[in-house]
């Protein structure tokens, strides 16, 4: 029975590797943060169409009244995947940390920026706690409005048009966390949805890039192997096809 060639047992090497199993690993975990993104895309394209001022003011005539309540309608359909894949990307992140870096370096550095950047953030809690009143109560109460406000010392108008959910209304549920309680209390009346979309996605964006920069540091080493076993099995694959076409 003939032994396996080199390139044969190079191959299985590289597929048993600590880097080749690493990349895959990172493969499987970029489908929940891309559903978060897909969705926060998505949102962010519908009320930034909103919040266009020609048509938002165009949506809300009393000649597009149906295409108004549809944008509205849409706009509150997006950010309920929002909130749905955001509070999933934090629950697949945690899951995967726990699974495969329990008791490494990785796993203390994770924690502490779990810590510092969102365990006492009101905006993060609210936004999970928000998911829980969705699924709990339902959508938030929802409107889309008109504001025009005159530009001091011109007689100029300035227009903005928005798709918010109301504060008041939220805070007769009993269920807040106190961190999520404070972060309605200090908002204004109407929440846009807007400010909640942008500032938690630029968070959960800033947090991902660290996270996948200091995962690539962790396994430096395993990649530079793999690497080199990729390498070494290009080089037998090739002598090993030339051994092949001269015999």
């Amino acid at each position: 029975m003939n032994s396996p060639s080199k390139a044969y047992s190079l191959f299985k090497q590289i597929h048993a590797s600590p880097g080749m199993k690493y990349l895959n690993r990172r493969k499987l975990r970029a489908f929940t943060f891309n559903i978060f993104m897909g969705n926060y895309t998505e949102l962010k394209k519908a009320y930034e169409l909103v919040e266009n001022p020609k048509v938002g003011f165009d949506l809300m005539t009393k000649y597009r009244h149906t295409a108004g309540i549809q944008a509205h309608m849409e706009v509150m359909r997006l950010f309920h995947n929002f909130l749905a894949s955001a509070k999933s990307l934090v629950d697949h992140t945690r899951a995967f940390v726990d699974e495969h870096y329990i008791n490494s370096s990785f796993k203390q550095s994770y924690d502490q920026k779990i810590q510092a950047d969102f365990a006492k953030d009101p905006l993060v809690k609210f936004v999970q706690d928000l998911r829980n009143y969705m699924i709990h109560r339902g959508l938030p109460n929802g409107s889309m409005t008109i504001q025009i406000k005159k530009i001091d010392g011109t007689n100029a108008q300035d227009l903005s048009t928005t798709v918010s959910i109301n504060r008041d209304k939220l805070l007769e549920w009993s269920k807040w966390t106190q961190l999520s309680r404070t972060y309605l209390e200090s908002s204004d009346e109407d929440l846009k949805i807007s400010k909640i979309g942008n500032d938690y996605g630029q968070k959960v964006l800033a947090f991902y890039e660290w996270f996948d920069k200091r995962l690539e540091k962790h396994h430096e080493q395993d990649l530079i192997a793999f690497e080199l076993l990729q390498k070494e099995y290009e080089i037998a694959e090739k002598q090993e096809n030339t051994q092949r076409e001269n015999t």
